[in-house]
């Protein structure tokens, strides 16, 4: 990653403006969401000494409930660069919002994971922090609230092992919570099992949460070894639910 960035680059100096005019929209939105979140959630945080105060790092979190990205983002100060399934940016007023806020779509197959390298780096390369649901929408839609996190894709490891920049690891960990039905967006039900098709699945909603952050992780310690470095995530953040 260089230490350094030329803003005097045509290509950079966009990327420049467009991450000011997404850190306004993400600064309205946090702004709007925190009275929301707070007046009706608990949040408690541990392990807040183990977040960067500044980027480049990759946060990588567990994904119970559609609530999870509004809690971190309300939790922690940074410009929280959200990754996001591409048939997202379909949804009605939602999409233009995130994009706004200058989410990273990213689409299935090899042509999803070659936008998260180049967008993602280069978000990581001007500073940022990049926000990843490693779960995707699996356990969200699994509809087992009880079950344990679902598998890991590997984006985040192949773009923490490109770049070298820390993962540092979250589990949101639920105190009380009920589960209520979410409405599926058209865009995204082609994209999910046939169950889904009649437009809502009960997702868990939060009373009361514990917000817990881990020792950042080195992608450089596994020696560019992706399977490695997701089973060291994943094996800190069933350490940090269960403490």
């Amino acid at each position: 990653m260089p230490d350094r960035i030329d803003a005097r680059d045509p290509a950079t100096a966009v990327a420049i403006r467009a991450d000011r005019n997404s850190r306004s929209w993400y600064r309205v939105y946090r702004a709007m969401m925190w009275p929301f979140i707070r007046g009706r959630l608990r949040i408690r945080t541990t392990g807040m000494h183990h977040v960067p105060k500044c980027g480049p790092f990759i946060l990588v979190s567990n994904h119970r409930s559609n609530q999870d990205p509004m809690v971190l983002s309300c939790v922690l100060p940074h410009h929280l660069r959200w990754v996001v399934a591409g048939y997202m940016r379909q949804v009605p007023l939602s999409g233009y919002v995130m994009t706004r806020m200058g989410v990273v779509y990213v689409d299935p197959g090899r042509r999803g994971m070659r936008s998260l390298l180049r967008e993602g780096a280069g978000i990581l390369e001007r500073g940022g922090t990049v926000a990843i649901f490693p779960e995707g929408h699996d356990f969200i839609f699994g509809g087992d609230p009880a079950a344990p996190m679902a598998d890991f894709h590997a984006g985040f490891a192949a773009l923490a092992v490109r770049t070298g920049a820390p993962v540092l690891p979250v589990v949101i960990r639920p105190v009380r919570e009920e589960l209520c039905d979410v409405p599926i967006p058209a865009a995204a039900r082609s994209s999910l099992p046939h169950e889904f098709e009649r437009g809502s699945v009960a997702v868990p909603r939060y009373r009361s949460v514990q917000v817990r952050f881990g020792a950042p992780l080195d992608p450089g310690e596994g020696r560019g070894d992706l399977h490695a470095l997701v089973s060291a995530t994943r094996e800190r953040m069933h350490a940090l639910a269960g403490e």
